[in-house]
């Protein structure tokens, strides 16, 4: 009986001793991880929204009317929007940014996470540079990657449909 406890104690004790490694590296890396997140959101705000510069949030909270997918809505002191989408294709969790010009028309598309198996997605965005609601409507989706672009082809139309509604357009 003094063997098992003994084992159990020394057991006890290692697991105590990588737990304590684990969450002192996660302390450690936390605050590091959190910075490269938010260059990237940086990075991915500029690159949908050429330009776009003094991002500002939006209260999507303020125009109920604009889709529950719609996460995040920034917008550029020079009139353009960015508008953060979270979906779902073919798995849960495509996060597009969608960036709109002040005339109505996208300016880029990227994802910025997803579970998506083919990765159509990645490229799948520059279908809707230049184009507004009507042009966007028009995009083809993949085949054999027909969910996937589906959802994002909706998602680019939910943030062109809140544009319009923020704008106080036909969609309000």
């Amino acid at each position: 009986m003094n063997k098992t406890v003994k084992s159990v104690v020394v057991l006890s004790l290692i697991c105590l001793i990588c737990a304590a490694l684990l969450g002192g590296v996660n302390m450690l890396t936390a605050p590091l991880i959190a910075e490269q997140e938010r260059v990237a959101a940086e990075e991915a705000l500029r690159e949908v929204l050429p330009g776009g510069e003094n991002f500002v949030d939006v209260d999507k909270l303020t125009y109920p009317n604009i889709s529950a997918d719609i996460d995040e809505i920034k917008r550029a002191s020079n009139g353009g929007y960015v508008f953060k989408i979270i979906t779902k294709g073919y798995n849960d969790g495509l996060v597009i940014m969608c960036g709109i010009d002040s005339e109505g028309k996208v300016t880029g598309a990227k994802p910025i996470a997803s579970n998506e198996t083919k990765h159509v997605e990645d490229s799948y965005g520059e279908n809707f540079v230049g184009k507004d609601a009507s042009g966007a409507g028009k995009v083809d989706t993949v085949s054999n990657s027909t969910e996937t672009t589906a959802a994002y082809k909706n998602a680019i139309l939910d943030a062109l449909k809140a544009y319009e509604i923020i704008k106080g357009g036909a969609g309000a």
